[in-house]
């Protein structure tokens, strides 16, 4: 009888004189049995006896599979074992508990069965060594900063399973959090980092060094890497709102272990590479960011000094078309001197100031029109908030809140102008107070203040608690890890084009979305220039309840799939989503063609965005 290709294959593997240095004589042996009893001989059978055939292939799939399995298994334990000889026992994380709390993620879809252990490194030469390593016995590796990519799927990777198989490419996570090293160029206010440097560490940094810069912050709270966030081309709201346009030059380590610079680099310019950005022949640096084709060990950004004044405006609108064509108009005359400005729905603010109502809302309900009527007159927000900053001299600032008065003085219901500096030194004022601390509107202040801090530049936790809104759990006096404390978020975040009409359009959308699920629709805009925003949408639930888990994964798909039909697609991915691209066939050819060279073994984020 014929062999098919698969059993040719087997058999050729067994008889191979070099089979030894990839399979484990336990292996072989059970190999060997296995294929001794594919074809029984049996004489009263037939050749073309269909239902022999049938069993044939079938045992030959499941050896198939077995090989697969065992040969995977192999293959790690040896990398494991040269691993040991690079990394200290305290650097390898391989216990299936302790796997299993760290790969904790809010979107309740762990891939632990997808991770063999969490390797941290503590510099770029233990990373060359690891990669050389993984390439050899083409193990996938998952690079993280910290891992606290909340709401984005954390630490965990893309999920990945082999259809031929019927099984998952098991990897390893290389957590960098550890690599925390800062260097700072004092005469052109350029930081070069490591991907442990956090919002916090820097913000140290600068403190201790009498350095006048504001932090690139985001709302993912102070425990969150600087590169990491740049790497995944996120935006804040200060000057330098667009993260990745700050980062100046990176150097990473590629797929054979050689590691990247640029050419300007390569050239003999090294200092200069870390002060422009564009540098000299074709710009590669961006391929790095939201892909899989090296581990970033080191990012230059150039840093916004701390201007003369800070001064943060708030203003309500009551219609969203008029609130979308006043920051328009603002950003359009001076956007120079603002940073990104936020327009947030009445349950966005609801969600900031007061607890989620969750006893008087049925399950898999909303908050009802009029119980959001009267929770949002009690705070004296509007349906629509807007929230920026103006930085400059004191004269630049003035001139700007003249500006900005008059674009809005017609539309709008209130206009707060308000300083940092100012607003939290009464509120240390107030710490000596103890009997108003219940107040209300001295509660209020301090929400205000700590908002402030984001606007001046300085790591704050003040978004962080939106995680734990509606699950009813609350932040606690340790630093908040969303994924370790039991929050469950998902983050569908579309670009939309900054128009009145495309705007409107896009919320109806996720309203009506989002109410159809038990989600509530707690919607922020936020400008990225004069012509497109970003809708950042938290999709909360009880990670604890499966029905709710379901419900919210079910509601991302449909937002995903509804507002990709009118345009409006995600500037970034939960791990999760990321087959989606692929699934579309929307990744270019050109990506393919450029993976499959720089990294032949698929080793580095096999999956990632669809590669």
């Amino acid at each position: 009888m014929v062999m098919n290709n698969k059993e040719s294959t087997v058999a050729a593997l067994l008889k191979s004189k070099h089979t030894g240095s990839l399979v484990s004589n336990s292996v072989r042996n059970k190999m060997e049995i296995s294929h001794a009893n594919l074809s029984p001989i049996k004489p009263y059978m037939q050749e073309e006896d269909v239902e022999y055939q049938q069993h044939e292939q079938h045992q030959v799939a499941v050896l198939h599979e077995n090989m697969y399995l065992h040969l995977g298994n192999f293959r790690m334990e040896r990398a494991l074992e040269e691993w040991s000889n690079i990394f200290s026992p305290d650097q390898i994380c391989t216990d299936p508990n302790m796997l299993k709390t760290l790969l904790q993620d809010c979107s309740a879809m762990e891939q632990v069965n997808q991770v063999r252990a969490v390797i941290y490194p503590t510099d770029k030469e233990q990373i060359v060594k690891l990669v050389k390593i993984s390439n050899k016995f083409k193990i996938p590796i998952y690079p993280v900063s910290t891992g606290n990519n909340w709401g984005y799927g954390s630490m965990n990777p893309p999920p990945q399973h082999d259809v031929s198989t019927n099984s998952v490419r098991e990897g390893i996570i290389l957590n960098m959090s550890r690599m925390t090293e800062i260097k700072f160029d004092i005469k052109s206010g350029v930081v070069t980092v490591q991907p442990g440097v956090t919002q916090r560490l820097l913000n140290q940094y600068l403190k201790d060094n009498n350095l006048s810069y504001l932090i690139p912050v985001t709302g993912g709270g102070p425990d969150t890497s600087l590169l990491g966030n740049a790497l995944e081309r996120g935006y804040g709201i200060t000057p330098h709102a667009d993260h990745f346009s700050a980062c100046m030059s990176l150097e990473a380590i590629l797929p054979n272990g050689e590691v990247y610079n640029s050419m300007l680099h390569q050239m003999g310019a090294p200092q200069i590479d870390k002060l422009y950005k564009w540098g000299t022949g074709p710009y590669v640096c961006g391929i790095f960011t939201q892909g899989n084709f090296g581990i970033v060990t080191e990012m230059s950004i150039a840093l916004a000094t701390r201007p003369e004044r800070v001064e943060a405006f708030f203003f309500a609108v009551d219609e969203l078309d008029v609130g979308v064509q006043k920051v328009k108009e603002i950003l359009t005359k001076i956007g120079n001197v603002t940073g990104s400005i936020n327009l947030m729905n009445n349950r966005r603010m609801i969600s900031m100031t007061l607890p989620y109502p969750k006893e008087k809302i049925g399950k898999d309900q909303v908050i009802p029109d009029e119980m959001l009527s009267n929770m949002q007159k009690s705070i004296g927000v509007s349906n629509w908030n807007g929230a920026g900053t103006i930085y400059g001299s004191e004269q630049v600032v003035k001139a700007a809140k003249k500006e900005i008065k008059k674009i809005l003085k017609q539309s709008t219901r209130k206009i707060i102008f308000l300083n940092p500096k100012e607003t939290s030194t009464y509120c240390s004022i107030l710490d000596k107070v103890s009997f108003v601390q219940n107040i209300p509107i001295v509660k209020a202040l301090y929400a205000v203040n700590e908002s402030l801090k984001l606007m001046n530049g300085e790591p704050s936790q003040v978004a962080l608690p939106l995680a734990y809104w509606k699950a009813g759990k609350k932040p606690t006096e340790k630093p908040m890890n969303p994924s370790q404390d039991g929050c469950g978020l998902l983050w569908f975040a579309p670009l939309v084009p900054l128009h009145p009409e495309n705007v409107q359009e896009f919320v109806e959308l996720a309203q009506r979305v989002c109410i159809k699920h038990g989600i509530e629709p707690l919607i922020t805009l936020t400008s990225m220039n004069d012509r497109a925003c970003d809708s950042t949408i938290p999709i909360l639930f009880d990670r604890s309840d499966p029905e709710q888990v379901k419900k919210a994964h079910q509601c991302f798909d449909e937002l995903f799939e509804e507002g990709s039909k009118l345009g409006y697609v995600p500037y970034r991915l939960n791990v999760n989503a990321m087959r989606k691209v692929s699934d579309r066939k929307a990744v270019p050819s050109i990506l393919k063609s450029l993976k499959t060279a720089i990294d032949p073994n698929n080793i580095i984020a096999p999956g990632r965005y669809g590669l």
